[in-house]
């Protein structure tokens, strides 16, 4: 019942929010802002930041601010001229991130793949460690379901 519950808590959040793309998965929610104006970008998030603390506030719910990050993508001309953002919830800044992993793939501020392909090729790489550890040990078939279960599942 708790996840059914929760579901209906915030179901209707993007009605109360202004100016943003709202994308819901589960628990995690995404706010998306997007104006040529800095200064209407800070305005809008902070807006609805706060609208956003108060609503879940009257649904008994809590917003986790440690858990709550930032993140401001425009291209490299650009990331130069941008001053220091901040944004606060209850007093407290969130964080702001230059990457952060949604949904299984790593987002970065310029929209490249360069971070995803690098959390990919790690994990790979530890897979293969281990595999070279067990070569000699398991029967061949094993190994091919390990190698097919862990290794090809991950570049797919």
């Amino acid at each position: 019942m708790g996840p059914l519950l929760f579901t209906c808590y915030i179901n209707d959040l993007p009605d109360y929010l202004d100016h943003c793309d709202v994308t819901l998965y589960a628990d995690d929610t995404v706010l998306f802002i997007f104006d040529k104006s800095l200064y209407n970008i800070k305005s809008y998030m902070s807006s609805n930041l706060e609208k956003l603390n108060n609503r879940l506030k009257l649904n008994h719910l809590k917003l986790s601010i440690s858990k709550s990050k930032f993140m401001i993508i425009v291209s490299s001309q650009r990331m130069n001229k941008i001053d220091s953002i901040s944004f606060k919830v209850d007093n407290m800044d969130l964080d702001e991130v230059s990457s952060f992993k949604y949904l299984g793939i790593v987002i970065n501020n310029r929209l490249t793949w360069q971070d995803h392909v690098n959390q990919m090729f790690s994990k790979i790489n530890k897979m293969l460690g281990l595999l070279e550890g067990i070569r000699y040990c398991p029967p061949l078939d094993a190994r091919l379901l390990f190698f097919n279960s862990y290794i090809c599942s991950a570049i797919v």
